[in-house]
């Protein structure tokens, strides 16, 4: 049987998915942890019907889309679509065991209806003095505007009836929002004999529907819950100002094409199709029935409070290094020699204290960073406008198109242009994803330039649960080319040669491509020849194709790819010299790194991006070589720790997608093995 020569796009986008709800089976993961798992793979279903499904619906030439896949994109709907409902199946088989593992602990889900009078009565009060006044019913009858719904919010679709013969009125429906965006989902109930309970909030709701609704003369109430997804990749008109065009977006996506409708499976079909019509529910969507909760990602945020906690993670403390003190300049250190973090094992209180001491520091002139996504209420931004305030010329270019982080961008931009610093965005035709932060000191009349150099954005919040690596260096090769990448920004995309370091669009394809040939001339001959790639995606079909004419040659290619990977290393061109997979654990890998044989003297890179070809063609995205031998060491041993992971790491090909990569003797779970290896080096 003839092989295809690359995985299916969404098919691999969905294995990977199927890798998280592998997590939520494994017994060995803690049993909250479990639930939490369910949560990520919710929000991840939800995310591809926004793009992926809302691409291929409403947004792909089909001629185009054939020239690049070789087939149609209603072919691919159909793949998906038996691959969606496989693992919609498997989802719900496996809540109904942890639900089962969950009463093993003595810990019950509890409805409207299973409720006690004691539990009914705290669960009445609750509604009255936390839920009730966030509630708002639209009448059915009454919805004039079917594009207003939220997609990221679940609703009750509520009939209403009155028992009574005089008063009797006709029957009528209402759609209720639950407020999860200020209430929890989950409402622990109060402990009985040793077992605890807990109500989910639409259940919460449905034993308040009398306080809602009877003084309208209903006392009858049948309630059913659904949600919808809306297509995220509208289009809008490029002219005008660019931070408008984005504001415009983010407005049209609230009230785009809805891509899935999920409902209830106990509702009734004539209500189901009464609620179809009312809202204009295209033949497109994807219909299901779910089951009786929806937006099962809030699971994420799931009560760790029941058994004491124990039955999560113990909690993570990230170490710091040794040999830098919280009182030690980190631009001196920075001067002597190369450091490198790698969160989230290490603490990255590293990158605020540069910015702190850059903030302050009496020799430095400016300090430059890019921004893609950040957390809410961000340290590492505050600390820019405290260099700021302290007089220091601060430029910041943040992404305003990164995707579904707009608003939030938008309000960063306005915050920091408050605060005197200068702010670019929106670069035409690209985005700008490099993970950069650079001070300029002027020492002794001469100006020095320091940088960090990330995988992942320098973001608190994601450094505690994101595998990245962030090298902090001074070295001239590097820093100075790194302010050439501002001053291009700056310059809006005048393009300059860059000697060391690897920047997309302008070499980074060129380069990596000359690394790759060379290992192809060392394989032919006879020479040992290696590429290591761990990385989020693997999709660029001229960079899978290079992989495939170097494994033909006979260089041996590792691959270490979270999620996409259309490359498929059982083709027989690849002579067995390709071997692919994937590590999901307790932490999201998410680091960038490049590896190179180099004729015995190995090169190794870092950077922001993917071979995906939107990455390395229209944006902005900087690898960075390892110049310090003591850097690259550690670089590579904590690369061949994740190898050697025989517990959490799966196959990634189409003969054995996502089995369990399994190894006699010692058993290798790398996200701990690489915290032990690091605390040993760093801190003992």
């Amino acid at each position: 049987m003839k092989k295809n020569r690359y995985i299916d796009r969404e098919i691999s986008w969905l294995n990977f998915n199927e890798r998280v709800l592998q997590e939520a089976k494994d017994p060995t993961v803690p049993l909250i942890e479990r639930i939490k798992f369910m949560g990520i793979f919710s929000n991840n279903q939800d995310d591809f019907f926004r793009t992926r499904i809302g691409l291929l619906k409403y947004g792909t030439d089909e001629e185009d889309y054939i020239q690049e896949f070789g087939y149609s994109p209603n072919k691919t709907l159909k793949n998906v679509s038996l691959k969606y409902v496989e693992l919609r199946k498997e989802f719900y088989a496996v809540f109904k065991e942890l639900r089962e593992e969950l009463q093993q602990n003595n810990i019950f889900f509890v409805d409207e209806k299973q409720a006690n009078e004691d539990q009914k009565a705290f669960v009445e009060a609750y509604f009255r003095n936390q839920v009730r006044s966030h509630l708002f019913p639209i009448l059915l009858s009454e919805v004039s505007d079917h594009t207003a719904l939220n997609e990221h919010s679940i609703y009750l679709f509520v009939k209403l009836s009155s028992s009574g013969k005089k008063s009797r009125k006709a029957s009528q429906y209402a759609i209720l929002e639950l407020p999860t965006n200020k209430i929890s989902r989950f409402l622990v109930l109060p402990k009985s004999r040793g077992k605890e309970y807990v109500m989910m909030l639409d259940d919460v709701i449905r034993l308040g529907f009398s306080d809602i609704f009877m003084s309208q003369g209903y006392d009858i109430y049948e309630a059913y819950t659904f949600k919808i997804t809306r297509n995220a990749e509208v289009e809008t008109d490029a002219s005008g100002d660019p931070l408008d065009v984005i504001k415009e977006m983010v407005q049209q996506r609230k009230k785009s094409e809805v891509t899935r409708f999920l409902y209830d499976p106990d509702m009734p079909k004539s209500i189901l199709h009464h609620l179809l019509r009312t809202l204009k529910i295209e033949k497109k969507t994807t219909i299901g029935a779910g089951w009786r909760y929806h937006n099962t990602k809030d699971f994420v945020n799931f009560p760790v409070e029941f058994s004491g906690g124990q039955l999560v993670y113990k909690p993570h403390q990230p170490f710091g290094v040794k040999t830098i003190s919280i009182r030690s300049s980190k631009l001196k250190l920075m001067k002597q020699k190369d450091y490198m973090l790698h969160f989230p094992y290490q603490s990255f209180q590293m990158a605020i204290d540069f910015l702190r001491e850059a903030s302050i520091d009496p020799n430095v002139e400016s300090i430059k960073m890019t921004i893609y996504r950040v957390a809410e209420d961000s340290s590492i931004l505050n600390a820019l406008i405290n260099a700021a305030r302290n007089g220091k010329k601060v430029s910041a270019y943040v992404e305003v198109k990164a995707q579904f982080d707009e608003e939030n961008n938008l309000y960063w931009i306005e915050r920091l242009q408050n605060e005197g610093v200068k702010v670019m965005s929106v670069l035409p035709d690209y985005k700008v994803h490099a993970k950069l932060i650079l001070a300029t000191t002027k020492e002794n009349g001469k100006r020095h330039h320091y940088v960090a150099i990330g995988t992942g954005n320098p973001n608190e919040k994601t450094a505690s649960v994101y595998t990245d690596k962030l090298l902090f260096t001074a070295n001239p090769k590097i820093a100075d080319e790194v302010d050439m990448v501002f001053r291009m920004i700056e310059n809006r995309l005048a393009f300059p040669k860059f000697k060391t370091l690897m920047v997309a669009p302008i070499n980074l394809r060129e380069k990596m491509t000359a690394l790759i040939d060379f290992e192809i001339a060392q394989a032919k001959l006879g020479k040992p020849a290696w590429i290591i790639i761990k990385s989020n995606s693997l999709s660029d079909k001229k960079m899978v194709d290079k992989l495939y004419e170097a494994a033909n040659c006979g260089v041996k290619i590792r691959l270490l790819i979270r999620g996409i990977c259309v490359l498929n290393p059982d083709l027989p061109e690849c002579k067995g010299n390709i071997t692919a997979c994937s590590v999901v654990d307790r932490f999201l890998e998410h680091a960038r790194v490049f590896g190179f044989c180099n004729g015995g003297n190995s090169q190794y890179f870092i950077g922001s991006a993917d071979f995906v070809k939107n990455k390395m063609d229209k944006r902005i995205e900087v690898i960075v070589p390892i110049l310090d031998a003591d850097v690259k060491e550690e670089l590579q041993d904590v690369l061949e720790l994740q190898f050697k992971d025989n517990t959490h790491a799966r196959w990634i090909n189409p003969e054995k997608m996502n089995v369990y990569v399994q190894s006699s003797g010692k058993k290798y779970r790398s996200q701990e093995e690489i915290t032990k290896y690091l605390y040993r080096k760093h801190c003992q």
